[in-house]
């Protein structure tokens, strides 16, 4: 299932409301009190997409990759479940306002908990 909770605060507050928890780090010596996203590769090198350590050294900055590259796959797959299940999702954001956009992934992750709900213990077809 996907969860509502951190989802909808992730759109309600940073999307809609833009009410950001700035939060106080330090990357490749400059400090920064900006909010950043989680990207991989073939994001454009801006300030606000943060990529995984390429080659990282030590344990600590191992482990740091490691969860990195973790959260943002997680991001992902749950994005390409609902793209998957909800054409309306696949379909260009900049025509909507943030409001109809909020509405629209909460339909699809209320529609889609609900699908998950009804199917739960029901057994597939074989396929032979």
């Amino acid at each position: 299932m996907i969860s509502m909770c951190s989802i909808d605060l992730l759109y309600s507050r940073t999307l809609v409301k833009a009410e950001v928890h700035l939060p106080n780090y330090t990357i490749n010596g400059h400090d920064s009190a900006m909010g950043y996203y989680l990207a991989d590769g073939i994001y454009p090198f801006w300030v606000a997409f943060v990529k995984t350590i390429s080659c990282p050294q030590g344990l600590e900055a191992r482990n740091f990759a490691a969860a990195q590259e973790s959260a943002r796959k997680d991001v992902e797959r749950a994005f390409g479940v609902l793209q998957a299940r909800f054409a309306i999702i696949c379909g260009l954001a900049r025509f909507w306002d943030r409001e109809t956009l909020q509405d629209i992934m909460k339909a699809c992750i209320i529609m889609h908990n609900m699908i998950i709900e009804d199917e739960r213990g029901k057994s597939l077809p074989l396929m032979t």
